[in-house]
């Protein structure tokens, strides 16, 4: 080892006794698999432009399951690593009581309510849909309350159509003209359906105010419960191929008509993070922004300041975009180097190909 080599020296004789042990050296290799545990899951909740909440439940009940069996490995260190289950499960006893971790799940497409009734007791399970029905009904009465039931409701000027590579301005162009269709449609259907008939001598007398709160209410609940049933009925994305090319912001982006309620929830939960690390990092990076020749900086100024830096840092060029090596790729070819060397001297790349292609 180099820190051998270096003790050995003459001039660092007076240090050598400070060398650890071989049984030190197993400590801290025992301690360092540990904290590589938790290290690793923090890093997944920690990222800054993925949403991280609809996964922490998840990744916190699989941290627990790996330092379960980490315990057997460690028997040392199992005290240790118990403090921090119960940390953990005492962490995850709250999320259960807490509406917006249950949002959070169910509108992640690759869970959904599925995942809590695997995890989570039975009333703990209706406590969540409940709270996931009300805030469904919360916004279907805003939408109400707005005008923009019947329509288009989620069009707004801050949100754009996600840009799809394969299809042309053009083909974006139809896709929005025909989804104008769509909404026309259903506007003229929702009108043909509320807008009251001519009078006539034989009509019933108009309702009374409380009478149509309590229609209106009977009509917001059912559209409720017919899209909660609808986005169920679709089940959860499973297939290893969709797992592995899965955005959740895309995906809210493309079914936003589809579950304009649960859009809307999500549009809510996807910006609360999981960990405060991002939080943190703009933070720390204020001292930067706020020098002693911006003193006079207003904290109006100074939100500003950050929000823009961090959004010009995140747009930032970055050639190693999508750089990400394959399994295969970091693969050691089972090939004689000679054989390699006398291929490449003779130029023959296409024969080169073929047989790492067939040691892989």
């Amino acid at each position: 080892m180099a820190i051998d080599l270096f003790l050995k020296k003459p001039q660092n004789e007076p240090f050598a006794d400070r060398a650890l042990t071989a049984a030190q050296l197993d400590v801290l290799a025992d301690i360092r698999l540990f904290l590589s545990v938790p290290h690793a899951v923090q890093e997944l909740v920690s990222a800054e432009k993925t949403p991280t909440l609809p996964i922490v439940l998840p990744a916190y009940e699989r941290l627990i399951h790996l330092l379960s069996l980490l315990k057997r490995k460690l028997p040392k260190l199992a005290p240790a690593i118990q403090a921090s289950i119960n940390k953990l499960k005492k962490y995850l006893s709250k999320t259960r009581t807490t509406r917006i971790y249950a949002l959070a799940m169910i509108i992640n497409p690759t869970v959904k309510f599925h995942w809590l009734e695997k995890n989570w007791t039975a009333d703990e399970c209706k406590a969540a849909k409940e709270a996931a029905m009300a805030a469904l009904l919360e916004h279907r009465r805003a939408l109400r309350r707005i005008g923009q039931l019947g329509a288009e409701c989620l069009r707004s000027s801050s949100l754009t159509s996600v840009s799809v590579p394969s299809a042309s301005r053009a083909a974006r162009a139809q896709i929005s003209g025909l989804a104008r269709l769509d909404d026309l449609e259903r506007e003229l259907s929702m009108e043909s359906v509320t807008s009251p008939a001519p009078p006539t001598t034989d009509q019933l007398s108009p309702l009374s105010a409380e009478e149509k709160e309590a229609a209106e209410l009977a009509e917001d609940k059912q559209a409720v419960q017919d899209e909660w049933d609808k986005y169920m009925a679709d089940g959860v994305i499973e297939k290893r191929e969709e797992l592995d090319d899965f955005d959740l912001e895309r995906f809210w982006m493309a079914h936003k008509r589809t579950y304009p309620l649960f859009f809307r929830i999500a549009l809510d939960v996807m910006p609360a993070q999981a960990s405060s690390v991002p939080c943190e990092r703009v933070f720390s990076s204020s001292k930067e922004t706020d020098t002693i020749r911006r003193s006079q900086l207003s904290p109006v100024m100074m939100e500003i300041l950050q929000m823009l830096k961090f959004m010009f840092r995140s747009e930032r060029l970055d050639f190693n975009d999508n750089w990400v090596s394959r399994e295969q790729d970091m693969v050691v070819a089972d090939v004689d180097p000679s054989v390699l060397e006398d291929m490449i001297a003779r130029r023959d790349i296409s024969e080169l190909d073929r047989l790492l292609a067939g040691s892989s």
